[in-house]
C-alpha cells in the first residue's frame, strides 16, 4: 500500500499525456523501449508493495494483460493502445479497494467508445440521407457509389462507416477501388491521414482510445 499512490500517479500521468497525443495525432508518446521501462518500474513497485502475496491483485494483473492482448488480437485497439493497457495492468492491477481496475476501465472505455463511434456514423449517414451534407462523389444514398458491395454490407456500413467530411483528419479509407469496400480496415500503421483519403470517400473513423481509458478510470476512483 505504501507505493499505491505513486503507481496511481504514474498511470494517470501516462494516460493524461497520451490522451493529448492520441486526440491530436492518433499516436502514443514515446516508443516501445520507453514503455518497457515504465512498465518494468511499475511492476517492480507493485511487487515491492506486496503484490506478489496478493492473489486477487495477481489475478487482476493477469486479467488485464489478457484483455489487452485479446483486444489487440481482435483489432479493437492499435498496438500503441495495447502497450498502454499493458503498462496499466502491470503497474496498477488494483487500487484503493477496486479489484481488476485496468480490466474495468478497459471494458468500460471500449464499450463507451464503440457506442460513440456508432452514434457518430449514424448521425453523419442520416445527414447524408436527408441532404444536410452530400458530396458529389458519394451518391444520393450512403455507399450507393459502391455498387459491388452487397446490401447487408451496406447496412452494416451505415453503423460502422460514413463518407468523409471536410473537417475530418483521422480516418481510414475502406473502399477497395473496385466499387466495393471492406469493413476490416483499421488505423494501425496509417500516417498522413488527410492526404490518404479524399473527401466523400467511404471511411472509418480512427477514434482515440486512450481518453476512453482515462475517463472511466477517474470515474471508478471517484466512486471509491
Amino acid at each position: 500500500m505504501e507505493t499505491e499512490l505513486i503507481r496511481l500517479l504514474v498511470v494517470l500521468g501516462v494516460l493524461a499525456a497520451n490522451s493529448y497525443t492520441d486526440v491530436r495525432y492518433r499516436t502514443i508518446l514515446g516508443g516501445d523501449r520507453h514503455y518497457a521501462c515504465v512498465g518494468g518500474a511499475g511492476l517492480a513497485l507493485f511487487l515491492l508493495d506486496g503484490g506478489w502475496a496478493d492473489a486477487g491483485a495477481l489475478f487482476g494483473l493477469a486479467a488485464g494483460v489478457t484483455l489487452a492482448l485479446v483486444l489487440y488480437r481482435c483489432r479493437a485497439v492499435a498496438s500503441g493502445d495495447c502497450i498502454i493497457l499493458l503498462v496499466i495492468s502491470v503497474t496498477l492491477p488494483a487500487a484503493f479497494g477496486i479489484p481488476f481496475l485496468p480490466v474495468l476501465a478497459g471494458l468500460l472505455g471500449v464499450t463507451i467508445l464503440a457506442f460513440a463511434v456508432v452514434a457518430y456514423n449514424v448521425a453523419l449517414n442520416v445527414s447524408h440521407v436527408v441532404g444536410l451534407y452530400r458530396h458529389p462523389a458519394a451518391g444520393k444514398r450512403p455507399f450507393s457509389a459502391c455498387g459491388a458491395a452487397g446490401i447487408l454490407k451496406k447496412a452494416a456500413a451505415f453503423f460502422a462507416a460514413h463518407h468523409r467530411r471536410p473537417w475530418e483528419r483521422h480516418v481510414v479509407r475502406i473502399d477497395d477501388g473496385r466499387g466495393g469496400f471492406s469493413l476490416r480496415a483499421t488505423p494501425i500503421g496509417t500516417r498522413k491521414w488527410e492526404k490518404n483519403v479524399g473527401e466523400g470517400r467511404p471511411v472509418m473513423v480512427a477514434a482515440p482510445v486512450i481518453p476512453f481509458l482515462l475517463v472511466p478510470m477517474i470515474l471508478l476512483l471517484l466512486l471509491v
